[in-house]
């Protein structure tokens, strides 16, 4: 019993942390544009008016109107997995910290249909850690969308 009750200590913490990295986004309230991710983590949201690009609103991945994103990698490629509920059509971009001193710079853009199906994005090598966001595209985002750069 108290290996079992040891084992469970140990555990809680790390699980813990996975369920903190299951969404970077901050509370309601909080306005931000882009979201930052590391390997193995994913961020769900709404989409909502923003002054220059739409803002993310954390939300659960089955909410209407969600879109949410994954990445993973591992030593030969980096994975990033979109899936949106929106209803319509977006597109963001995905900036790339490579080397880890962070300076984020353009990676892809990457067009999402809001039809549920989910677009997965394969990039050669390590991505490192990775910003998504400026979307564009629907009620709230009609504007031309550049690919960004660090802000």
């Amino acid at each position: 019993m108290r290996l079992i009750t040891a084992l469970l200590l140990t555990a809680a913490p790390a699980i813990a942390g996975a369920q903190d990295a299951e969404n970077r986004l901050p509370g309601p309230g909080t306005a931000v544009e882009r979201v930052t991710l590391h390997p193995g983590e994913t961020a769900s949201f709404t989409l909502a008016p923003g002054k220059d690009h739409q803002l993310l609103n954390a939300a659960d991945p089955g909410a209407k109107g969600a879109i949410t994103i994954r990445y993973d990698a591992d030593g030969a490629r980096s994975t990033v997995t979109a899936t949106s509920r929106t209803g319509y059509e977006t597109v963001f971009s995905i900036l790339a910290d490579r080397d880890g001193s962070g300076a984020f710079k353009p990676a892809a853009e990457v067009q999402l249909p809001g039809n549920g199906t989910p677009t997965v994005r394969v990039f050669q090598g390590k991505l490192g850690t990775i910003n998504v966001g400026s979307f564009a595209g629907g009620p709230h985002g009609d504007h031309p969308h550049p690919l960004d750069g660090a802000n």
